[in-house]
């Protein structure tokens, strides 16, 4: 217990973490649970369906916001901060509205793209989606800001719930083909909705209205996360998503839907409990930033608790999943055993970079952000055509997860350095892998 207590002396960055831990283990125990069901209900190419229907939502929700939402944590007045989550909020309105005419407008185009034709039934849903993914990612970072991380994790077990619940029962109905991506919008808006009331309850508690002027104000002083972060999130969401397109077009949507659920079983639950811990991370290295110029213990921390859940559990992944799919899944998703164990690597680097990679946004290296995601968009995508010229799909996605690893170690690298860098003329001493501070 002393040891544990060394390794994690901040009781309340624990404390916090543990809260959003707790509520997002819970919500993707609820949605892997569910798969074995899910997988049984419906086929490989409907999995397919909906990875791509979520690659382009989520791609347009990251770009609807405008970014504004990684800003609300930084300023000290609740009034600006709320006049930031205003500006986000119409961002996504705007966003919104122009994807609809979007999608009216190409519809009909849409299914010359191979690999498409099955997302064509539900284009129709995008423009709600995206609304719904920029909203709910502007009022997370608003209840992020004041540590409210018992409501997130609610809200993240309330969001698993109704999109499974809602799925589940889709599947035995007329509009099956597209029961997954209705129940998926179903448990984003019900969870939408739950956190815009309580954040306008609270926002009458704190009397801080956002204003025209002052949404101004703010989008004028942290523009640069629209100049910088948007173009580097965005590249960072393509080259996560850049199988799903590539491989729809060169081997198929059953292909993509053996990836959707490989990586709905394994990286989606340790990518979005990495995000509830970067959460955590975020506002207290924020706070460090603030008190001491950097940000290295918090950063220590959470490198710490990280590693100690991702070694072991991919470790066991990569050496079981050939066998685990197909007896959980049912025979005909022994494939995605196969990518799961290529991919194992990746997303062990990934659930401990992914949190970290916050320490870039609290130190606004932006800049420095978006060139690695350049080169992160460039290596992935060439080592996935690299591999695909084998006619394989196996050896292209195991191209791309390496090419995907090895980024994330120079990221890994560069969020170390920053977190140790000081706003104030600081000596350290290497020891190891970390740095201590000494007296000059």
């Amino acid at each position: 217990m002393r040891r544990l207590r060394h390794l994690f002396p901040d009781a309340a960055f624990v404390r916090g973490a543990s809260e959003l831990l707790a509520g997002t283990t819970i919500s993707q125990a609820v949605l892997v649970l569910a798969s074995p069901f899910l997988s049984r209900l419906y086929s490989p190419e409907q999995f397919g369906s909906v990875a791509l229907f979520v690659a382009f939502a989520g791609i347009l929700g990251i770009a609807s916001t405008g970014r504004f939402e990684l800003a609300i944590a930084l300023p000290a007045s609740d009034d600006d901060a709320f006049n930031l989550l205003a500006v986000a909020i119409c961002s996504t309105l705007v966003v919104a509205g122009a994807c609809a005419l979007c999608v009216l407008a190409w519809r009909e185009p849409l299914p010359a793209v191979p690999g498409t034709a099955m997302l064509t039934r539900s284009l129709h849903l995008l423009p709600p989606m995206v609304l719904l993914n920029g909203v709910y990612e502007s009022l997370n970072y608003w209840f992020n800001r004041h540590k409210q991380y018992r409501r997130l994790a609610f809200n993240r077990v309330l969001r698993a719930t109704a999109i499974t619940g809602a799925t589940l029962t889709l599947a035995v109905t007329p509009s099956r083909h597209e029961g997954m991506v209705i129940g998926l919008l179903i448990g984003q808006g019900l969870a939408t909705l739950e956190l815009a009331l309580a954040c306008y309850l609270q926002q009458r508690r704190l009397h801080c209205p956002a204003t025209a002027v002052g949404m101004r104000q703010m989008a004028g002083r942290y523009k640069q996360f629209g100049f910088y972060s948007l173009p580097g999130s965005l590249l960072n969401l393509v080259s996560s998503q850049t199988p799903v397109f590539l491989l729809g077009m060169l081997f198929g949507p059953a292909v993509v839907g053996y990836y959707n659920l490989t990586t709905r079983v394994c990286a989606a639950p340790s990518s979005i409990i990495a995000v509830a811990v970067g959460d955590v991370f975020r506002q207290h290295a924020m706070d460090e930033v603030r008190s001491d110029g950097n940000c290295r213990h918090t950063w220590q921390t959470t490198f710490t608790l990280l590693s100690v859940i991702a070694v072991p559990t991919f470790t066991i992944l990569f050496f079981t999943a050939p066998h685990l799919f197909p007896f959980v899944f049912g025979d005909q998703w022994r494939t995605s055993g196969v990518y799961a164990r290529s991919m194992a690597p990746l997303f062990m680097l990934a659930f401990t970079a992914s949190a970290l990679s916050r320490t870039l946004h609290v130190r606004q290296k932006l800049k420095q952000d978006l060139i690695w995601q350049v080169g992160l968009a460039v290596t992935t995508a060439g080592a996935l055509l690299l591999g695909a010229l084998t006619g394989n799909s196996t050896k292209a996605i195991t191209c791309y997860a390496v090419a995907y690893g090895g980024m994330y170690v120079v990221y890994l690298g560069m969020s170390f350095t920053y977190a140790c860098s000081s706003d104030a003329p600081v000596r350290v001493a290497t020891s190891g892998f970390f740095v201590t501070k000494t007296s000059s």
